[in-house]
């Protein structure tokens, strides 16, 4: 098991011995992944998730790189920010919209993930809380269907010693991407409906706006958990990246000064 894999199952058992940590209604490991993560936050409606991407190991140094992803729920506004692939897999099969099943006797905490064997955990603060709320991810039998950049909204790098050394939070303020010969698709009566036009802008999704969120919490609830305070060190802006869809399933990426790369780091 990689280090970030042990940080990450390791804070989610020690999130519930924070009687503060509001803001989070639901956090579940994904089954068969390595390093990934579902997290409902209760200021939204969709659903955070952390991916290991990979691991680097130079002797007991570890560098870790996880992807955010942010899955919509199709009341809010950003759903029509992200790509009409990314709508279109939202809406689909693939999805399950059900609500989140609590056991009857769950050996874990379905809202905090603590041990409920614990007996501190009647005075834990989700005690008598049970949020109502759907589920809002993949299936886990149809995730491997899911394109490697499908709701991306930014990244997390973290570098670990013996302990949690820094983490670096990247995200971009728009993830702007055009589509050379627009998307039309059918309606019920089978008529084509020009979605986007030639030439136009597809996604546009607030990157750094959502992922300002997650940071947020990761930062002052979830690292508290291990009572790891994270110092902002160091913020650089660039020009980010405009992707273009050309014809014959060809991509073009170029940069943009109206568009930022954000990156921060944070000394632990």
């Amino acid at each position: 098991m990689s280090k970030i894999s042990g940080l990450l199952s390791t804070g989610a058992v020690l999130l519930h011995g924070e009687r503060h940590a509001s803001g989070l209604d639901y956090l579940s490991r994904v089954d068969g992944e390595e390093g990934t993560w579902y997290f409902w936050l209760t200021a939204m409606q969709g659903v955070y998730e952390l991916k290991l991407r990979e691991a680097l190991l130079q002797g007991d140094h570890e560098i870790s790189f996880l992807d955010i992803r942010y899955y919509p729920s199709i009341d809010e506004d950003v759903f029509e920010c992200f790509a009409c692939r990314e709508q279109l897999l939202r809406v689909s099969e693939l999805f399950d919209d059900g609500p989140v099943e609590i056991p009857d006797n769950p050996d874990v905490c379905p809202c905090c993930g603590g041990d409920v064997h614990d007996d501190e955990h009647e005075q834990h603060h989700c005690h008598g809380h049970r949020a109502v709320r759907a589920k809002g991810i993949p299936k886990l039998v149809l995730r491997k269907q899911l394109p490697a950049d499908a709701f991306v909204i930014g990244t997390l790098q973290c570098d670990i010693k013996e302990r949690l050394e820094s983490i670096k939070i990247s995200s971009q303020n728009f993830y702007p991407e055009y589509v050379a010969d627009g998307i039309k698709l059918p309606d019920a009566q089978g008529e084509l409906v020009e979605l986007v036009a030639p030439n136009g802008l597809d996604r546009n999704v607030p990157g750094l706006e959502l992922t300002k969120i997650f940071a947020e919490f990761f930062i002052t609830k979830f690292l508290n958990a291990f009572s790891i305070v994270c110092i902002p060190e160091k913020r650089e802006e660039v020009a980010g990246v405009v992707k273009h869809c050309l014809r014959d399933n060809q991509l073009q990426e170029t940069k943009a000064a109206d568009v930022k790369l954000v990156m921060q780091t944070y000394k632990c």
